[in-house]
């Protein structure tokens, strides 16, 4: 009977420790490398702006945080992807206005569902785009722009890193304020963009100042104006679309981490808090703000009620311009 009781005993013992272990290794997430899901090309705004993120979740928290670039139609299919993948905080991934705000009112057939089918983690930044031109375009100003456009009706062209990009839009939006008629050329990244640009097939694009920063600092390019309510820091003498008579437009990108739907609220919470604490760094804030990005912090709340209020933005913007969805 003693053993008996002895045996009952180390059961017990063995179901405690059987019950503890899922908690403890919930607790210990990361355990594992974590795959982020980036739907953009290598290079571009999303994919250095993420890699800086990655690098360091993975010095904070033990274990790689291994960026894995998925790109194509504009950022859906590393999207879908990501809406696809389990929902254990294994797979996550980086949301932008075309993959979250503006594509709701671009793609008739979205395969993706941008509020049902994700779980929202964090804010990551907001980048600025400006006008960017080539360095020998023979116009200085967005008045010497127009002009020249104007003469040229429908033989002037923008290009974009995809329908339903913000450069996109921009460039539509452009127009109607404008009173121009460019042609819009999709590309399938930004680095395509940035070859034709310099080879003169297109003759302007709106991109972030994150991506052109570097191109006008080396002299390749120059800006004629950004599309903020301030002229940027390091762009002092460049003046804002308001300045240079194309009031209210004011258009930037945005970046946010996302996971699939249903993933747990406890890392949810820990991620959370991690990129909160990364971005409000003054070190990784002025390294941002350098490269032309401003982070955001704020709760996996804040991120979802931008994304409602992006594509309301958008939709409106999709509306008038008479784009219509693709």
């Amino acid at each position: 009977m003693p053993l008996r009781l002895k045996s009952i005993g180390w059961l017990a013992v063995l179901a405690g420790v059987a019950l503890a272990a899922p908690i403890q290794a919930q607790d210990a997430y990361p355990s594992k490398p974590v795959t982020m899901i980036v739907p953009f090309a290598p290079g571009g705004t999303a994919d250095l702006l993420a890699r800086m993120v990655a690098q360091q979740l993975t010095e904070r928290l033990g274990q790689p945080f291994v960026v894995e670039n998925r790109t194509g139609a504009g950022g859906r299919i590393g999207t879908e992807l990501l809406k696809n993948a389990a929902p254990d905080g294994y797979t996550v991934g980086f949301g932008s206005v075309s993959t979250h705000g503006s594509v709701v009112s671009m793609v008739a057939d979205l395969p993706y569902d941008p509020i049902a089918d994700f779980t929202p983690i964090a804010k990551i930044g907001t980048i600025p785009s400006a006008m960017i031109v080539k360095a020998d375009f023979p116009a200085n100003t967005v008045d010497e722009f127009i002009a020249l456009a104007k003469e040229k009706p429908g033989e002037f062209n923008f290009g974009s890193a995809g329908i339903g990009t913000n450069q996109h839009l921009g460039g539509e939006l452009f127009n109607i304020l404008a009173g121009v008629e460019m042609v819009h050329v999709a590309y399938q990244d930004q680095g395509m963009v940035t070859n034709d640009l310099t080879n003169g097939n297109v003759q302007v694009t709106f991109n972030t100042l994150f991506n052109a920063l570097g191109q006008i600092e080396a002299g390749n390019f120059k800006a004629l104006a950004v599309a903020t309510d301030e002229r940027w820091p390091t762009l002092p003498d460049v003046p804002t679309m308001t300045e240079a008579g194309i009031p209210g437009f004011e258009i930037s990108t945005w970046l946010g981490l996302f996971g699939p739907v249903g993933m747990p609220e406890e890392i949810v919470g820990k991620l959370n808090s991690e990129v909160n604490a990364i971005l409000s760094d003054t070190a990784f804030a002025d390294q941002m703000a350098k490269s032309g990005a401003l982070p955001l912090v704020g709760t996996p709340d804040d991120l979802e009620t931008w994304v409602k209020q992006q594509i309301a933005l958008w939709h409106d913007v999709v509306e008038k311009s008479g784009i219509g969805p693709q």
